[in-house]
């Protein structure tokens, strides 16, 4: 069955109501100390699905977003510093289903690039195995991430291999950052198969995400997408949980809900966070493209509500999906040692057709470096003092593949630059 498609306006009408329903539920809950009941070594509890996100501030803040099976209205966060666990908060109940619930936590006051152990706790004391994270630090450390356009589909093969094929790359990777559209129609086995690709490394690596159209089919409140993470909530109502920004080592990332919905209070919002910005570099991640890279799914709006903004605070890097094509480009006369950078990316088995005839770039004045179609990736960015590394690794390809330099194989390099700032005081 093709998904159905949902008008703006009725989109804007989900997210209202998404807004009233999220500000009747409960506060985050304060630290406390730890019972004598949580302390003791209590039965293994089924904890599934278990994402760790950042905080607005990545040093001293994260969010932990869980499952539970069976019937279990309190669940808590055990953690602590070095393997001492010296603190448990109560985790809030997001949503309630038939033998399975989801749970939301904020840890907060955490000490910058510190080693935490966590574990959840159930119903009767029954307790995850334990897992660990580090914080960021609270200087511009070097470090690494991964971006991944829409897996959507192929989600327990193509996206697999993609998802693997990353997390292999690189295995000190300190976040994972996905462009929205992870499911197709949202049932239950795609988002299942869309975490499972990822073997749990997202309760080790935190992991943020961008609303994409397919998070809204059969869901117009977005519900999963928000039960799935803890995020910011730093953004504009009513989009405060899907439009957000955060702080990690010396980057701000802003991620915006686009979809066509509210896109002045988003631009707006991009605005306060690029010229609030203390440090260094900048990522934008959106769902739809600044620069369309296929016929399917051009539009003006994103880069008319976006692109001056981005281009008049030199934003370095602007990470989207949509597209099921792979581009990379900036405004004519800008190098590839220097940003914005504009990716268009996808991960999974969806593929539209592009070639050297797509103009959308060229129309808004700018330029696609290298272009691909048919043609899978995941991307591994490297930030280190004055230099960003980005390098795109092709990792499955369909039956019609094209690429503008010929590269064409699994496991080979698709696209690489370095965004270099040594120069600048």
């Amino acid at each position: 069955m093709p998904p159905q498609k949902f008008s703006p306006r009725l989109r804007i009408a989900a997210l209202f109501v998404a807004a009233a329903t999220a500000s009747t539920a409960l506060p985050p809950a304060s630290a406390a100390p730890l019972s004598d009941a949580l302390s003791a070594a209590p039965e293994a509890t089924s904890a599934d699905r278990v994402v760790i996100s950042p905080g607005q501030d990545g040093a001293r803040q994260v969010g932990v977003s869980f499952r539970l099976h069976g019937a279990s209205p309190t669940a808590a966060i055990e953690f602590g510093e070095d393997g001492a666990v010296t603190s448990s908060i109560p985790a809030r109940r997001t949503s309630i289903g038939i033998g399975l619930s989801t749970y939301s936590a904020q840890l907060k006051d955490l000490r910058p690039e510190t080693s935490y152990r966590y574990r959840i706790v159930g119903q009767r004391g029954a307790a995850s195995q334990w897992e660990t994270f580090t914080t960021a630090s609270a200087s511009d450390k070097p470090f690494e991430f991964l971006y991944f356009g829409d897996a959507q589909n192929g989600l327990d093969k193509q996206w697999r291999t993609t998802a693997e094929a990353g997390l292999a790359a690189a295995p000190d990777a300190s976040l994972i950052v996905h462009g929205g559209d992870m499911v197709d129609t949202g049932s239950e086995k795609e988002w299942s198969d869309f975490w499972q690709a990822q073997q749990g490394a997202n309760a080790r690596i935190q992991t943020v995400g961008a609303l994409g159209n397919h998070e809204l089919v059969f869901d117009l409140t977005a519900s999963k997408f928000k039960n799935a993470f803890t995020l910011p909530s730093n953004g504009p109502a009513p989009l405060d949980e899907t439009t957000y920004s955060f702080d990690y080592q010396g980057v701000r990332f802003i991620t915006l809900t686009g979809n066509g919905v509210f896109l002045d209070r988003q631009a707006k919002f991009l605005e306060q966070q690029l010229e609030s910005n203390p440090n260094r570099w900048s990522v934008v991640v959106v769902h739809q493209p600044i620069y369309n890279g296929t016929e399917r799914n051009y539009t003006d709006a994103y880069r008319e509500a976006f692109g001056e903004i981005i281009e008049k605070y030199g934003v370095d890097l602007v990470l989207t999906g949509h597209d099921h094509t792979y581009g990379r480009g900036a405004k004519d006369g800008t190098e590839q040692t220097s940003g914005p950078q504009y990716v268009v990316a996808t991960s999974g088995s969806k593929f539209f057709p592009t070639d050297e005839s797509i103009d959308f770039w060229r129309r808004g004045g700018a330029h696609r470096e290298v272009w691909a179609q048919e043609t899978a990736t995941f991307q591994k960015i490297r930030v280190e003092g004055c230099t960003m590394h980005y390098e795109s690794v092709i990792t499955h390809r369909g039956e019609n593949q094209k690429t503008s330099n010929g590269v064409t194989e699994p496991g080979d390099t698709l696209d690489q630059f370095t965004i270099d700032k040594c120069a600048q005081r």
